[in-house]
């Protein structure tokens, strides 16, 4: 029975733990607004002729809410992408992603400067006019996302290429004449041992790069609809289709990426706790020992 209850304390601690690191992350509370904005913009796309005039307005009300309240967790954010190009930079790495990066907050360092002069025009302060920085908005966004887009490109084809070389490596030392097993002398067992702490070394990387795909997979598909929400805004469908779609689609498109987000932060949360836990655990242990 105390067992039971001890393990019930644990997972209640898990969800609290969990709970608390995404309620207090700030993109994860900015994209549940972003959900409530962009479904209520993915709503109106699909349904405004079945929808009375009142429900209508109702919903575009709620989408301008949502939107200006996260403009408000903007207010000097573009200040914390200066450090993240200031890091970038310092760490001077050669790696095309990191490069990308830098081009991503490079161009949010921008974006979220204008987006705080659209907060304060809505707010009718500074003398601020929407329309007049609406262009620079748009325009900074969709680099961003495309920079982004690219980085999480090159780092999902980077694992891909890292861990078919791996694979390789394995193949490669499996198959060498050195046995594994029976030992003639020795010299030859000595070898055997070096190939075979070789072999764990290039398992264990592997098994790394491969916890690695499914987080970024999800940043990808992340890029992938952030990317298909900025085209719209700054236009590029027009110029490719002739129209621009459907703002049900671009609705969608946002609800998924912050769905995606969440999830993301929700994963994270949860890494964190289970390693919280092992080393309370382990602490534990060692106390005890």
């Amino acid at each position: 029975m105390s067992r039971i209850s001890e393990h019930s304390n644990e997972q209640f601690k898990d969800v609290c733990t969990i709970w608390t690191t995404m309620s207090t992350n700030m993109r994860v509370r900015d994209r549940s607004v972003k959900i409530i904005q962009y479904g209520c913009q993915m709503i109106i796309g699909y349904y405004a002729n079945y929808m009375s005039k009142t429900t209508n307005t109702s919903l575009s009300s709620m989408r301008r809410t949502a939107s200006n309240a996260r403009k408000a967790f903007w207010l000097l954010k573009w200040l914390n992408h200066i450090i993240e190009v200031k890091k970038l930079i310092e760490k001077k790495s050669l790696l095309l992603s990191d490069k990308f990066d830098t081009i991503q907050q490079s161009f949010w360092v921008l974006y979220f400067f204008y987006e705080n002069q659209v907060f304060f025009a809505r707010l009718k302060l500074f003398g601020f006019d929407e329309n007049k920085i609406d262009y620079a908005v748009n325009f900074t966004w969709l680099c961003g996302d495309i920079a982004c887009f690219a980085g999480d490109l090159t780092r999902l084809i980077d694992n891909y290429l890292k861990r078919i070389n791996l694979n390789k490596q394995i193949t490669e030392k499996v198959e060498s004449n050195i046995p594994s097993i029976k030992y003639t002398s020795e010299f030859t067992k000595e070898l055997s041992d070096n190939v075979d702490n070789a072999l764990d070394d290039i398992r264990q990387e592997l098994t790394a790069l491969e916890k690695d795909v499914f987080p970024l997979q999800i940043s990808f598909g992340i890029a992938i609809f952030e990317l298909g929400v900025s085209l719209h805004y700054m236009g590029i469908y027009r110029l490719i289709l002739g129209k621009d779609i459907s703002e049900g689609h671009v609705g969608l498109m946002g609800v998924i990426s912050s769905s995606l987000i969440i999830y993301e932060g929700y994963m994270k949360a949860r890494i964190g706790s289970e390693n919280t836990v092992r080393a309370l655990k382990s602490s534990q242990t060692q106390r005890e020992a």
